[in-house]
């Protein structure tokens, strides 16, 4: 008995099948920074992680800004774009400095976390 090593998916059709599963979508990710500032990004880099407890893995560039911010405890919001939203997308794609208050402009609610 011999016992080969499986071999990697590169024919393009099937490779496009097995990637077509993985969720996709873009994101706003809200998070709440120190002494009561705010920022949000865009992310489409999100994965479910868990069912219980309910939780996300969110893929955040190490250079940006804003990782100091998400430490233990943090409050983050996650919310997903409607297809085809370009206002929301432009807005929350041209990034924000760190004294800038990324919902400025857009129609937002605080919630409790």
């Amino acid at each position: 008995m011999t016992s080969e090593a499986p071999k990697p998916v590169t024919e393009l059709p099937v490779l496009a099948q097995v990637l077509g599963r993985i969720p996709s979508g873009v994101f706003i990710v809200a998070v709440a920074g120190p002494a009561g500032r705010r920022t949000g990004l865009l992310a489409s880099w999100v994965q479910q992680a868990s069912f219980a407890p309910p939780q996300v893995t969110i893929a955040v560039n190490k250079s940006r800004w804003f990782i100091d911010w998400l430490t233990p405890g943090t409050s983050v919001v996650l919310n997903q774009i409607q297809k085809g939203d370009p206002i929301l997308f432009r807005h929350f794609g041209k990034g924000f400095e760190p004294e800038s208050d990324a919902f400025a402009g857009v129609e937002s609610h605080p919630g409790e976390s």
